[in-house]
Protein backbone atom coordinates (compact mmCIF):
# COMPACT_ATOMS: atom_id res chain seq x y z
CA UNK A 1 0.00 0.00 0.00
CA UNK A 2 1.64 3.27 -1.00
CA UNK A 3 0.75 6.09 1.31
CA UNK A 4 1.64 9.85 0.99
CA UNK A 5 4.89 10.40 2.70
CA UNK A 6 4.95 14.23 3.84
CA UNK A 7 3.39 17.67 2.99
CA UNK A 8 4.77 19.92 -0.15
CA UNK A 9 6.46 22.32 2.18
CA UNK A 10 8.82 19.14 3.83
CA UNK A 11 10.18 18.49 0.80
CA UNK A 12 11.73 21.89 -0.08
CA UNK A 13 15.04 20.14 0.98
CA UNK A 14 15.02 17.75 -1.88
CA UNK A 15 16.51 17.54 -5.19
CA UNK A 16 14.24 17.82 -7.73
CA UNK A 17 16.07 14.79 -9.13
CA UNK A 18 16.81 11.29 -7.74
CA UNK A 19 21.12 10.97 -7.83
CA UNK A 20 22.38 7.98 -8.74
CA UNK A 21 25.42 6.04 -7.69
CA UNK A 22 28.00 4.25 -9.83
CA UNK A 23 27.31 1.54 -11.31
CA UNK A 24 29.68 -0.88 -9.01
CA UNK A 25 31.05 -0.20 -5.80
CA UNK A 26 35.22 0.66 -5.72
CA UNK A 27 37.79 1.72 -4.20
CA UNK A 28 37.68 5.18 -3.42
CA UNK A 29 40.77 6.94 -5.01
CA UNK A 30 44.29 8.43 -4.02
CA UNK A 31 43.38 11.64 -3.53
CA UNK A 32 41.26 10.71 -0.44
CA UNK A 33 43.63 8.05 0.96
CA UNK A 34 44.72 10.40 4.21
CA UNK A 35 40.87 10.37 5.06
CA UNK A 36 42.10 6.81 6.48
CA UNK A 37 43.96 8.56 9.16
CA UNK A 38 41.95 11.38 9.85
CA UNK A 39 40.17 11.93 13.54
CA UNK A 40 36.60 12.76 12.97
CA UNK A 41 34.72 14.77 15.87
CA UNK A 42 31.13 13.05 17.31
CA UNK A 43 28.69 15.41 19.05
CA UNK A 44 30.45 14.57 22.19
CA UNK A 45 33.62 15.68 20.95
CA UNK A 46 34.74 12.35 21.46
CA UNK A 47 37.22 11.38 18.62
CA UNK A 48 37.28 8.64 16.33
CA UNK A 49 38.73 7.49 12.90
CA UNK A 50 35.88 5.65 11.10
CA UNK A 51 38.38 4.76 8.53
CA UNK A 52 41.08 2.98 10.16
CA UNK A 53 41.45 -0.78 10.67
CA UNK A 54 40.20 -1.90 13.46
CA UNK A 55 39.78 -5.89 13.31
CA UNK A 56 36.25 -5.40 12.33
CA UNK A 57 34.49 -7.47 9.86
CA UNK A 58 33.02 -4.06 8.43
CA UNK A 59 32.27 -1.16 8.44
CA UNK A 60 28.74 0.91 8.17
CA UNK A 61 28.29 4.64 7.40
CA UNK A 62 25.01 5.94 7.44
CA UNK A 63 24.71 9.75 6.08
CA UNK A 64 22.39 12.29 6.92
CA UNK A 65 20.48 15.66 7.23
CA UNK A 66 19.40 16.51 10.39
CA UNK A 67 16.24 18.21 8.60
CA UNK A 68 16.09 15.53 6.05
CA UNK A 69 12.28 14.28 7.00
CA UNK A 70 13.07 11.11 5.10
CA UNK A 71 17.26 10.54 7.20
CA UNK A 72 14.54 11.39 10.38
CA UNK A 73 11.89 8.49 9.47
CA UNK A 74 14.71 6.12 9.26
CA UNK A 75 16.53 6.57 12.85
CA UNK A 76 14.47 3.50 14.70
CA UNK A 77 15.56 1.06 11.55
CA UNK A 78 19.82 2.94 11.74
CA UNK A 79 19.40 2.48 15.23
CA UNK A 80 18.05 -1.83 14.97
CA UNK A 81 20.36 -2.56 11.96
CA UNK A 82 23.64 -0.98 13.99
CA UNK A 83 22.82 -2.94 17.33
CA UNK A 84 21.53 -6.31 15.17
CA UNK A 85 25.02 -6.43 13.67
CA UNK A 86 27.52 -4.91 16.10
CA UNK A 87 28.00 -8.11 17.90
CA UNK A 88 29.07 -9.68 14.26
CA UNK A 89 31.78 -7.31 14.00
CA UNK A 90 30.35 -4.46 11.94
CA UNK A 91 30.89 -1.19 13.59
CA UNK A 92 28.67 1.69 12.37
CA UNK A 93 28.43 5.40 12.28
CA UNK A 94 26.25 7.99 11.86
CA UNK A 95 27.76 10.78 9.46
CA UNK A 96 26.08 14.51 9.66
CA UNK A 97 26.77 16.19 6.35
CA UNK A 98 25.78 19.56 6.65
CA UNK A 99 28.62 22.05 6.55
CA UNK A 100 26.39 24.65 8.54
CA UNK A 101 25.11 22.39 11.37
CA UNK A 102 27.06 23.35 14.94
CA UNK A 103 28.07 20.27 17.31
CA UNK A 104 25.54 21.42 19.57
CA UNK A 105 22.30 21.32 17.11
CA UNK A 106 23.77 17.74 16.08
CA UNK A 107 24.19 16.60 19.23
CA UNK A 108 20.24 17.94 20.11
CA UNK A 109 18.99 16.30 17.16
CA UNK A 110 21.20 12.96 17.92
CA UNK A 111 19.04 12.70 21.04
CA UNK A 112 15.69 13.89 19.79
CA UNK A 113 16.23 10.78 17.80
CA UNK A 114 17.54 8.70 20.19
CA UNK A 115 20.52 7.59 17.99
CA UNK A 116 22.60 4.88 19.87
CA UNK A 117 25.22 4.55 17.61
CA UNK A 118 28.45 7.46 17.47
CA UNK A 119 27.14 10.60 15.45
CA UNK A 120 30.07 11.91 13.52
CA UNK A 121 30.17 15.78 12.07
CA UNK A 122 32.00 15.75 8.35
CA UNK A 123 31.17 19.44 7.41
CA UNK A 124 34.27 19.15 4.93
CA UNK A 125 32.50 16.13 2.91
CA UNK A 126 35.49 14.02 3.61
CA UNK A 127 33.44 10.99 4.13
CA UNK A 128 30.82 11.84 1.70
CA UNK A 129 33.35 12.15 -1.31
CA UNK A 130 35.32 8.99 -0.11
CA UNK A 131 32.12 6.72 -0.44
CA UNK A 132 31.15 8.79 -2.91
CA UNK A 133 27.41 9.48 -1.47
CA UNK A 134 24.93 11.71 -3.11
CA UNK A 135 21.80 11.70 -0.49
CA UNK A 136 20.23 11.38 2.48
CA UNK A 137 19.85 8.96 3.69
CA UNK A 138 22.65 7.21 1.92
CA UNK A 139 24.44 3.98 3.09
CA UNK A 140 27.90 2.81 2.45
CA UNK A 141 29.42 -0.37 3.87
CA UNK A 142 32.75 -0.65 3.89
CA UNK A 143 35.32 -3.15 3.85
CA UNK A 144 38.60 -3.32 5.96
CA UNK A 145 40.59 -2.03 3.17
CA UNK A 146 38.13 0.28 2.43
CA UNK A 147 36.46 -1.20 -0.62
CA UNK A 148 32.91 0.02 -0.88
CA UNK A 149 31.02 -3.15 -0.80
CA UNK A 150 27.82 -1.28 -0.92
CA UNK A 151 26.22 1.83 -1.54
CA UNK A 152 22.66 2.98 -1.76
CA UNK A 153 19.59 2.56 -0.12
CA UNK A 154 18.32 1.22 3.80
CA UNK A 155 15.89 -0.26 2.38
CA UNK A 156 12.75 0.03 -0.19
CA UNK A 157 9.97 1.30 1.83
CA UNK A 158 10.56 5.18 -0.03
CA UNK A 159 9.40 4.28 -3.43
CA UNK A 160 9.14 7.86 -4.82
CA UNK A 161 9.31 11.47 -3.82
CA UNK A 162 5.88 11.95 -1.58
CA UNK A 163 5.52 7.99 -1.61
CA UNK A 164 6.52 5.20 0.79
CA UNK A 165 5.04 1.81 1.27
CA UNK A 166 4.57 0.60 5.29
CA UNK A 167 6.69 -1.96 5.36
CA UNK A 168 9.63 -2.36 2.81
CA UNK A 169 9.51 -5.38 0.30
CA UNK A 170 13.64 -5.41 0.13
CA UNK A 171 15.65 -4.76 2.80
CA UNK A 172 19.27 -3.93 0.92
CA UNK A 173 21.55 -3.14 3.29
CA UNK A 174 20.25 -5.84 5.61
CA UNK A 175 21.08 -8.36 2.70
CA UNK A 176 24.29 -6.79 1.87
CA UNK A 177 25.50 -7.43 5.33
CA UNK A 178 24.33 -10.93 5.76
CA UNK A 179 25.88 -11.80 2.40
CA UNK A 180 29.44 -10.44 3.40
CA UNK A 181 29.51 -11.79 6.53
CA UNK A 182 28.89 -15.51 5.10
CA UNK A 183 31.47 -14.62 3.04
CA UNK A 184 29.67 -14.06 -0.52
CA UNK A 185 29.65 -11.69 -2.87
CA UNK A 186 26.59 -8.97 -2.46
CA UNK A 187 23.73 -9.42 -5.37
CA UNK A 188 23.23 -5.85 -5.72
CA UNK A 189 25.98 -3.60 -4.75
CA UNK A 190 24.49 -0.83 -5.31
CA UNK A 191 20.51 0.52 -5.08
CA UNK A 192 19.40 4.12 -5.77
CA UNK A 193 18.72 5.86 -3.02
CA UNK A 194 15.62 8.66 -2.76
CA UNK A 195 15.99 11.81 -0.27
CA UNK A 196 17.64 14.68 0.27
CA UNK A 197 20.14 16.55 -1.93
CA UNK A 198 23.85 16.63 -0.58
CA UNK A 199 25.15 20.01 -1.87
CA UNK A 200 28.58 20.24 -2.78
CA UNK A 201 31.46 21.53 -0.49
CA UNK A 202 33.69 23.34 -2.35
CA UNK A 203 35.12 24.72 0.97
CA UNK A 204 36.23 22.02 2.61
CA UNK A 205 36.04 22.49 7.14
CA UNK A 206 38.23 20.04 7.89
CA UNK A 207 38.04 17.66 11.16
CA UNK A 208 40.20 18.44 14.08
CA UNK A 209 43.13 16.01 14.17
Amino acid sequence: MIKSFMTVTGWVLLSAAVLTAAEQPSKPGNGEADVRNTIFKDVQGASHQPLAAAGQKCTLLFFVMSECPIANSYAPEINRIAASYKDRGVRSYLIYVEDDLSADAARRHAKEHEFKLPALLDPGHQLVRFAQVSVSPEVAVLAPDNTVLYRGRIDDRVTAFGKHRLTPSKRDLRSALDAILDGKPVTTPVTKAIGCYITKNDNSKLPEK
